[in-house]
């Protein structure tokens, strides 16, 4: 049975909804003696809850603002969780904004060294691949030259090739597939198809593109308004993403939402987590579906087979117990060993 290399608990963060100004300032010196207004604040994560397995490829997509990034920056450890907590096994590293801490003075060659350094690639490790960086970064020309005469392409494509060294257990992408021209971005893009399946590596993938996700993922998590409002298998998750974003924020986009985990085809959905191992967002589907008449004692039966796995057989004949079994829609796909 594979490890978990990711543990996301209960995570929420808040940001402090702010403005620049002596508005601001005087605002802020008034604060000093009252308690803050909750409203003035951002709820950008609210109560994530996922896990992700050793060697898994999991995708994440959600509309602009959803809190995909945010998420991602805090399992990287940039930023601290309001609430909750994340645990990681094994060194984990965050791909995303290449080329962010370039000092414009140094040359391209001197930039590799320095942007290694930040993104945690040894200097050793830079030595050794000194020529495939740039070599892949097509900057022959230019490595020795100061990097304020690249232009913002050559900068990103230098990045994402210093980058695309990185040596670490947890890999974290967050939307760099649109790195230089249209040569650039596929040979860009074959050598993240090669990292993500290299070594059994843990990936965690956040992209709009939707054949990447298909290509690369085990499964994808939806993120809509800083909750995962959906997970399940890649096809499936790509068409209830497309019907979000078609609502808009009308109702129908909540509906949508909810019809994504509730309902036969995410107790099947569950039914294949269980199967995978990926027990905490089974749950998550099953005790939404214990809710809706149709579908409870499907997922009071599968919520028995979860717990039973787990080693937990009193709970799952507590599940058992009360069950109906004429109306049981789905048959079972795995011996619940007994």
């Amino acid at each position: 049975m594979r490890r978990i290399s990711i543990s996301v608990s209960g995570v929420s963060l808040v940001f402090p909804k702010q403005n620049f100004g002596l508005a601001s300032l005087f605002k802020k010196i008034v604060t000093i003696f009252r308690r803050r207004d909750q409203s003035e604040d951002f709820e950008a994560l609210k109560g994530i809850d996922f896990e992700v397995l050793e060697g898994e490829v999991v995708g994440i997509i959600g509309r602009n603002g959803a809190g995909k990034s945010t998420l991602l920056r805090i399992m990287a450890g940039i930023y601290p969780p309001e609430t909750g907590a994340v645990r990681v096994r094994g060194k984990i590293s965050l791909l995303a904004s290449v080329g962010v801490g370039f000092n414009k003075e140094l040359t391209g060659r001197e930039n590799i060294y320095l942007y290694g350094s930040i993104i945690g690639i040894t200097r050793e490790l830079i030595n050794q691949k000194m020529n495939e960086i740039i070599t892949f970064s097509q900057l022959e020309e230019f490595i020795d030259s100061p990097i304020k005469t690249y232009s913002s392409g050559m900068r990103a494509r230098l990045g994402f090739s210093v980058a695309a060294n990185l040596d670490t257990d947890i890999l974290l992408i967050d939307e760099v597939f649109g790195v230089g021209d249209t040569s650039f971005r596929e040979r860009s893009k074959t050598k993240i198809f090669q990292m993500v399946k290299e070594a059994n590596r843990t990936v965690v993938i956040v992209t709009h593109n939707s054949g990447i996700l298909t290509q690369l993922c085990d499964r994808v998590l939806i993120i809509d308004g800083g909750e995962v409002v959906a997970s399940g298998l890649p096809e499936d998750m790509i068409e209830n993403y497309e019907k979000i974003v078609a609502d808009g924020k009308g109702p129908s986009r909540k509906a949508n939402s909810v019809n994504s985990v509730i309902g036969a085809a995410s107790i099947q959905r569950a039914n294949r987590m269980i199967q995978r191992g990926q027990f905490n967002e089974a749950k998550v589907l099953l005790d939404a579906n214990l809710s809706k008449s149709t579908t409870k004692e499907s997922a009071r039966y599968l919520l028995g087979i979860l717990y039973h796995t787990q080693g937990d057989s009193l709970t799952a004949c507590k599940q058992w117990h009360h069950l109906d079994l004429s109306k049981i829609e789905l048959p079972p796909k795995r011996n619940p060993g007994f």
